[in-house]
């Protein structure tokens, strides 16, 4: 009777010991983690483990089917590297952070707050800290610098990434912390998707705040961004040295049909207003077009070539509409143009008028619009 009960407690121990939730027992795979824990009230559904990606996209790494006690077990069989990643039961969702060397996470909560993080994690600082900062930071988003030092002082670059993409948003002050935590990124895992996802997440950020500063100085009253590029000859002419005239500043090209087509309306009104203060000046977008440039690669003899074609090109079209004024500018750029991309030229013809103080009057127009009087809005001026 005796040996009988020590064999029975010996077989519950053991038995208790193969219980998913108990963090002596559980073993992570061979060169692998393993998530596991237990969650009330979340018993008999799934729990779903998603690395997360600054590119919007998410990739289920794992799942597992809860116990009906809430308790789980998710082995991963390569490891958690360092990056963001997300649990989800059902429609609740949990961000959670791992810095890649984690091997036995365990989680805790109850389902009802596990999207409030409303739940306890041993085995992955990173996660904790995270959740401290989220929580935080959710509760009073205004406090921009206190983020700032946050996200750049995290010891885990995935957190910093992180906390910037939530809270930074489109914040061009924040631009320099941007680029600071992404070469923290990319000094910890330069090769990884989270590194390349971030980098261009930053590109993208910088182009768009490029592109509202664009915008806010091309506002009608704002002084014209000033241009200075050569003319076929070589000689360089300024915007700026026009100020005193009412100026048509026109984005046109040689290969561009509908400019050609306005091309005979300009030269007519310029003839007409020309003794009175009015003169045009043009840029072209003539050049090599983007998208032939991977082909020539860096056989300079063939950029060449085409850069000259393209100029001879340019110059023929002047002489053949008679394009009777002397300011024609270009930097022979097509649409990777600086001056294109600063008055947010992205299709020609685009035509913006100035005033004789050197401000903008009218911006990003067509001048084949039936909308658009050109006569009428440059006696306006004269």
């Amino acid at each position: 009777m005796k040996n009988s009960s020590i064999l029975f407690l010996f077989l519950f121990l053991s038995f208790s010991g193969w219980h998913c939730g108990d963090s002596a027992s559980v073993q992570a795979p061979a060169n692998g983690a393993v998530l596991f824990g237990k969650i009330a009230d979340a018993g008999d559904m799934k729990m779903f483990l998603d690395e997360w990606h600054f590119d919007g996209t998410t990739n289920v790494l794992a799942y597992t089917d809860i116990k009906s006690d809430g308790s789980f077990e998710i082995p991963v069989e390569n490891g958690l590297k360092m990056g963001i990643y997300r649990m989800r039961i059902g429609a609740k969702k949990a961000m959670i952070a791992f810095d890649g060397t984690e091997k036995k996470v365990e989680v805790t909560g109850n389902l009802a707050e596990f999207d409030k993080f409303g739940f306890e994690v041993k085995g992955a600082n990173s996660t904790n800290q995270l959740n401290t900062l989220l929580k935080k930071f959710t509760a009073d988003p205004s406090d921009i610098e206190t983020i700032r030092t946050s996200a750049e002082s995290a010891a885990n670059p995935a957190i910093s990434g992180f906390i910037a993409h939530q809270f930074y948003r489109e914040n061009e002050a924040l631009l320099s912390s941007y680029k600071e935590i992404n070469a923290k990124i990319q000094r910890a895992a330069k090769d990884s998707k989270y590194a390349k996802d971030f980098s261009t997440y930053v590109s993208s950020l910088e182009q768009k705040i490029a592109v509202k500063k664009a915008n806010a100085s091309l506002a009608v009253g704002q002084v014209a961004p000033d241009i200075n590029l050569p003319s076929p000859d070589g000689k360089n002419y300024k915007l700026s040295d026009l100020k005193g005239k009412v100026v048509l500043l026109d984005f046109w090209a040689s290969w561009c049909g509908p400019c050609r087509k306005s091309n005979p309306h300009v030269v007519e009104t310029y003839k007409k207003y020309k003794d009175k203060g009015f003169t045009v000046y043009s840029v072209s977008l003539d050049g090599i077009n983007p998208r032939l440039l991977p082909r020539l690669g860096n056989d300079q003899a063939q950029i060449d070539a085409q850069l000259a074609s393209a100029k001879d090109k340019w110059i023929a079209a002047i002489k053949r509409d008679q394009l009777l004024w002397e300011t024609h500018v270009s930097d022979l750029k097509h649409w990777n143009s600086p001056v294109a991309k600063m008055y947010n030229v992205r299709g020609i013809p685009n035509t913006y008028l100035i005033d004789r103080e050197g401000k903008i009057a009218l911006a990003g127009i067509n001048p084949l619009s039936p909308a658009f009087d050109l006569e009428t809005e440059i006696k306006k001026l004269l």
